[in-house]
């Protein structure tokens, strides 16, 4: 299964020996990181895979209705989107969408020109005590971000070394620390998805509304090196947060939305998935499975749960 190529100049093999090239750039980088900088690493370390692998993988056929939705198409071009809020209510699917496009990278820019890319990202849940602040979510990023591409590691050697472990829950500093990096030149473009910002607490939510949206508003404009993908629920007080400090923010509401007859059809498909798996070990035969599936497909105002 030899790869061949026709020369150097050849757009595959330029792409396989850049990917070959930042792997061993990658190695040699972690390897001679200093004591300080691998402490560095481990304050900033959560559970953040936990977080998006308890959810399930989506069932085939669904979250189609989103890949094909303009506004995340017109996201996901490089130079185009740098955020993009996606509401809905609860049961509606948004975990699983994040975890699909994510784990099947479907958030990876939509441009053969971008080569160097990172994937971020974090789920909040209200009841989880590491998972439930900006500072959980900004850690999360930095850590990943400081995986892939660990040289931009420098970016938070200073403030390590003037807070010591304290650093890691200093929301400002971990925010500044994200946009410096992201701003190196060899940073390259880093894609940030939040899923559930409704469990973020209180006072934290606000203040990492405030920077997203001020984000948005300084580089929506400009060729982006940063780009965030935030679902939550469609709560007054997360729109009003947004809207107070940008009006136009690009969003996709699926309350009272023309995509929620797309995700009814979806949500047929998991319960035509989900009957025949759940009751394979109750002994429940063939004509009630049927009976199940139908009654279910005529209930008025389903959810995934």
């Amino acid at each position: 299964m030899m790869n061949k190529f026709r020369g150097p100049d050849d757009d595959n093999f330029n792409i396989v020996s850049a990917k070959i090239a930042e792997i061993f750039e990658k190695a040699q980088t972690l390897e001679h990181r200093t004591p300080d900088e691998r402490t560095c690493m481990i304050s900033l370390s959560t559970k953040y895979e936990e977080g998006k692998d308890r959810n399930p993988k989506r069932v085939s056929g669904t979250c189609e209705w989103f890949l094909k939705h303009p506004m995340f198409r017109k996201w996901r071009r490089e130079g185009t989107g740098v955020l993009l809020w996606v509401t809905a209510g609860p049961g509606c699917g948004k975990s699983v969408l994040c975890k699909a496009l994510l784990d099947e990278g479907l958030v990876a820019p939509d441009e053969p020109t971008v080569r160097t890319f990172s994937t971020c990202y974090f789920f909040f849940k209200d009841d989880d005590p590491d998972r439930c602040s900006g500072a959980d979510a900004l850690r999360a990023i930095l850590h990943q971000l400081f995986t892939q591409r660990p040289a931009l590691l420098t970016h938070a050697m200073l403030d390590f070394e003037n807070h010591g472990e304290r650093f890691r829950d200093m929301f400002g500093i971990l925010w500044n620390i994200l946009m410096k990096a992201t701003a190196d030149p060899d940073a390259g473009l880093a894609v940030c998805v939040l899923d559930a910002l409704n469990g973020c607490e209180g006072p934290t939510r606000e203040a990492l509304i405030e920077k997203l949206a001020g984000f948005y508003l300084a580089q929506h404009k400009r060729k982006p090196n940063l780009k965030f993908l935030v679902t939550s629920r469609p709560y007054a007080d997360i729109k009003a947060a947004f809207c107070y400090v940008v009006d136009d923010l690009p969003s996709i509401n699926l309350e009272g939305d023309k995509e929620s007859a797309s995700i009814g059809k979806e949500i047929d498909l998991v319960i035509e998935y989900e009957i025949p798996r759940i009751t394979r070990d109750r002994s429940l035969n063939k004509e009630t499975q049927e009976f199940l599936v139908k009654h279910l497909k005529s209930m008025d105002n389903r959810t995934y749960l």
